[in-house]
C-alpha cells in the first residue's frame, strides 16, 4: 500500500468518527466572547446556546443558582437522532452544575425550551419561570409553553425525551407539551418519553399534555379525522406533582386539566399527585385524564381539590373518547368538583372499548363513578361501550355516587361499594338533553353494595324513584342472577372515620389509608361477584383482573371475591 493510499483511507475513517462530545458550561458571570464554553471559562447567554450545532452526547450545563433569559432553540440539528428518529448515540443532556438552588430558564412572555423535529434529550434539574401574572397565563392568545417539544415530520415519531426533576410554571398553553404536526396514522409524534419527579404548576390550558395538529384536519393520507391517530407512543409519566393549572378564559374548548396524554399508543402514569388544577378560567379539566389512546395505564394516583369554573368536569380520573384497552387501577379521588372517575365518549370520536375501571377509592366528590356517551347527535361513534367498572370503594355526601348517562352499551358495574349520605341518589340512569329513547343505557349492575345510612335510600333509573334495592331490582332486573338478589343493601362496614379524604400527597402511602378497609364484621366479606367469570367480562375478554387490590393485598385465586376496593 502506497502513502497516499493509507493517507486517504486515515482521512476516510477520521471523517465517518463522530464528533467527540462536548460539555458546554453556561454562567451569568462567563462571557459569550472570550468564553470557550469550559468550566473554568463558561459562556454566558442562551442566545448563544442557540448558535451553538450540539452533537449526540453533549451535556450543556447551566450553573445552580443563575438566572439566564430564554427561550433555548432546538431544531434538527441539534437533535441525537437519527433520520428515522432512532437513538443510536448518547442523548442530549441539559442539566445544572455547582449543587442547588436549580438554574433559571427565564421566558416572561415565550417559550422555555422550544425543540423541533429533535429527539434524544434529556433534561434535568433546571427551572422554566414564564409569566406571574395570572391575566396575562390565562388569556386565549398566549400560548407558550414551559417545554414544547414539536415533531413536523410525519413520516417518523422521534425517539427517547427524559425529562427529570424539573420545575416549570407559569406559560400560557401548558408546563410541558409533545406535539405532532400533519400526524401520520402512527407517526408523526415522539415514542419513548419520560416525564419524572417534576413539579409543574401555575400554567393555562394543562399542566403536561400531548397532542396533534394539522392543518387539514385529517392524518397526512386522509384516512382520519387527526385527533384520531396515534401518533405518540410510550409514554412514563411518573412521580409529578402537577397544581394549579389555571385554564383559559374562552367560552369553549377543554382548559385548566393536569395531566392530559391524547393520541398515544401506549403509556403508564403512574403516582403523581394533581390538585388544585381548574377553577379559575375555562372549563372541562380533569385532573388526570387519556383521550383517544390505546393501552394505558392509569394507577397509584392522587387528585384532589380539581376544580371547574363552568361546571363541566372538574373531575379527579377520565377514560375519554376513542380510548381503548386501557385501566384505571389504584387510584386515589377526593374532594374534587365533578366526577371520581369517567368513562366518556364523545360524538366523531373513535369507538371505545375494553377499558376498565377497578379498585379506586372516591371521597366527596362531586359523583363517584360516571358514564357518558354523547348520543346519536353526532357522527362516528357516540356510545360509551365495551368497558367495566368492578371493586371501587365511593363514599358520596355530595351528589350520585354512580351516574350513568347518555349513549351506553356493555357497561359492567360489579362489586363496588356505594355509600350516600345527605339524601343523594345511590345511583342515577338518565338520558341525555331529554332524548329519550333516542339513547341506549345498557348498563349491567351486579353484587354492588348500597348503603344510605340514615337518610333514604334513593335510586333514580329512567324518571323513577325507587325507595329499596328489592323494589328497583324487581323492576329492572338489576342486581339479580336468575331470580336471586345479589346485590347488597347493608351497611359496608368500613373501618372510618369518612370525613372527606386525606391529602397524602405521595401515593407510595396509599397503605395508610385504613378507612376503606372492611371490619372483621363486613357482610361484603366473600360477597362479591367473581368478575372474570361474567358472561360480559369474557365477552369482552376482560378476563385479567389483576393480582392486588387497593391496599396491596393479594386478590383470591377463585371465588369469594370481597365488595370494594379492598379485599378482606
Amino acid at each position: 500500500m502506497n502513502a497516499a493510499m493509507f493517507a486517504a483511507i486515515v482521512l476516510t475513517i477520521v471523517a465517518a468518527r463522530p464528533a467527540a462530545a462536548r460539555d458546554y458550561y453556561f454562567s451569568t458571570q462567563g462571557s459569550d466572547a472570550s468564553g470557550d464554553g469550559s468550566h473554568a471559562s463558561p459562556y454566558q447567554t442562551i442566545a448563544h446556546l442557540n448558535t451553538l450545532d450540539l452533537e449526540p452526547g453533549d451535556r450543556v450545563l447551566f450553573h445552580s443558582g443563575d438566572t439566564f433569559e430564554g427561550p433555548i432553540r432546538l431544531e434538527a440539528n441539534d437533535s441525537a437522532t437519527d433520520s428515522d428518529g432512532v437513538l443510536r448515540r448518547k442523548p442530549i443532556q441539559f442539566q445544572s452544575f455547582g449543587g442547588r438552588p436549580r438554574p433559571i430558564i427565564a421566558s416572561a412572555r415565550d417559550y422555555g425550551l422550544y425543540a423541533t423535529n429533535v429527539g434524544g434529550i434529556r433534561i434535568r434539574r433546571l427551572e422554566f419561570a414564564g409569566s406571574s401574572n395570572i391575566d396575562e397565563i390565562t388569556d386565549p392568545a398566549n400560548t407558550t409553553a414551559g417545554i414544547l417539544f414539536e415533531n413536523r415530520n410525519c413520516l417518523i415519531q422521534q425517539h427517547r425525551i427524559v425529562i427529570d426533576d424539573v420545575a416549570v410554571h407559569g406559560f400560557g398553553e401548558a408546563g410541558i407539551k409533545f406535539t405532532a404536526v400533519n400526524p401520520a396514522t402512527a407517526a408523526g409524534g415522539f415514542a419513548d418519553v419520560r416525564l419524572l419527579r417534576s413539579a409543574i404548576h401555575s400554567n393555562g390550558r394543562s399542566g403536561v399534555m400531548s397532542n396533534v395538529l394539522s392543518a387539514s384536519g385529517k392524518v397526512t393520507d386522509g384516512s382520519l379525522y387527526d385527533f384520531q391517530s396515534r401518533a405518540h407512543a410510550n409514554f412514563l409519566v411518573r412521580r409529578n406533582v402537577v397544581h394549579q393549572t389555571f385554564g383559559k378564559r374562552e367560552s369553549g374548548g377543554v382548559s385548566g386539566n393536569g395531566i392530559v396524554l391524547a393520541q398515544v399508543a401506549k403509556a403508564r402514569i403512574q403516582f403523581n399527585v394533581a390538585h388544585h388544577n381548574g377553577g379559575i378560567a375555562g372549563g372541562g379539566a380533569v385532573a388526570i385524564w387519556t383521550w383517544e389512546s390505546d393501552q394505558v395505564r392509569i394507577e397509584f394516583n392522587e387528585a384532589y381539590a380539581n376544580d371547574s369554573f363552568d361546571g363541566r368536569d372538574g373531575g379527579g380520573f377520565d377514560l375519554d373518547g376513542g380510548t381503548r384497552q386501557s385501566v384505571l387501577q389504584y387510584n386515589y379521588s377526593h374532594g374534587n368538583h365533578g366526577a371520581a372517575y369517567g368513562l366518556f365518549e364523545f360524538g366523531y370520536a373513535s369507538p371505545m372499548q375494553n377499558n376498565v375501571i377497578r379498585y379506586n377509592v372516591s371521597e366527596a366528590d362531586g359523583s363517584g363513578v360516571a358514564a357518558w356517551g354523547s348520543g346519536p347527535r353526532f357522527g362516528g361513534s357516540d356510545v360509551a361501550a365495551a368497558s367495566l367498572f368492578y371493586n371501587n370503594t365511593v363514599v358520596q355526601p355530595l351528589g350520585p355516587a354512580a351516574h350513568f348517562f347518555g349513549s351506553l352499551e356493555k357497561v359492567g358495574v360489579y362489586n363496588n361499594v356505594f355509600l350516600s349520605s345527605g339524601g343523594h341518589d345511590l345511583v342515577q340512569r338518565t338520558d341525555f338533553d331529554g332524548a329519550g329513547s333516542a339513547y341506549t343505557i345498557d348498563v349491567a349492575m351486579l353484587a354492588n353494595a348500597y348503603w344510605s345510612g340514615a337518610d333514604a335510600f334513593r335510586i333514580v333509573w329512567d324518571d323513577q324513584t325507587y325507595m329499596t334495592l328489592a323494589d328497583w331490582s324487581a323492576a329492572t332486573q338489576q342486581e339479580t342472577i336468575g331470580a336471586v338478589l345479589v346485590g347488597l343493601e347493608a351497611d359496608p362496614g368500613l373501618t372510618g372515620p369518612l370525613s372527606g379524604g386525606s391529602e397524602l400527597n405521595q401515593p407510595i402511602r396509599f397503605s395508610t389509608l385504613t378507612a376503606y378497609r372492611l371490619l372483621p364484621t363486613s357482610p361484603l366479606i366473600d360477597a362479591g361477584a367473581t368478575v372474570h367469570t361474567l358472561p360480559l367480562p369474557r365477552s369482552l375478554g376482560l378476563t385479567d383482573i389483576g393480582t392486588r387490590d387497593f391496599d396491596g393485598g393479594m386478590l383470591p385465586r377463585g371465588a369469594d371475591f370481597d365488595i370494594g376496593a379492598n379485599e378482606r
